[in-house]
């Protein structure tokens, strides 16, 4: 919703009805995982809902790189961004690492690289209005990757949740491929 929201505002993108409403299903999605009124709101909920503000700035970001920047290039500037930012915490509670850590965090390094580099292949080809809603859709796949690998219980409402916010995000693809053969 804040990328969304951004786009329209900071990128002059046309967000039109539909795309709003997608957006606003993925959010409810959201609301209905979080729960709130129902259950207390937990510091990490509204740690995560800065995580989502800091990450629509990044989307955007991205997005206004793509108009001037390769796609390896803003790989490269995110990798080294992030790298500068987190290196004083990352300082502050060092421990030594054993070798098959180093190889995981590789791993992980690697496959991080290529999902930006995808991210930014997407946002290159398509407004950030339709690119984000997919971003939604980590959700219901870290509770399924959270369910498999640490046996992580979730109810009924999280389910829903998720089903919200996958409909919109496939709602929102199958609408922007309707437009394109309109286009076409």
């Amino acid at each position: 919703l804040f990328a969304t929201i951004g786009s329209a505002l900071v990128l002059r993108e046309v967000v039109r009805l539909r795309r709003w409403s997608a957006v606003v299903i993925g959010l409810l999605g959201v609301i209905v995982i979080l729960r709130p009124g129902m259950v207390p709101v937990e510091t990490g909920a509204l740690w995560a809902l800065m995580g989502a503000g800091g990450m629509a700035c990044a989307v955007l970001a991205v997005k206004a790189l793509t108009r001037s920047e390769p796609t390896q290039r803003i790989v490269l500037y995110s990798s080294v961004l992030l790298t500068l930012f987190t290196a004083i915490p990352a300082f502050l509670v060092w421990q030594r690492v054993s070798l098959e850590m180093w190889g995981i965090g590789m791993a992980m390094g690697a496959v991080g690289a290529i999902g930006q580099m995808i991210l930014s292949k997407a946002f290159e080809s398509a407004d950030a209005s339709v690119v984000v809603p997919f971003d939604y859709s980590r959700l219901p796949f870290a509770a399924l990757i959270g369910w498999l690998a640490f046996g992580q219980a979730t109810d009924w409402l999280t389910w829903a949740g998720a089903a919200l916010i996958a409909g919109a995000a496939i709602y929102t693809a199958r609408r922007e491929q309707q437009v394109l053969r309109g286009r076409a």
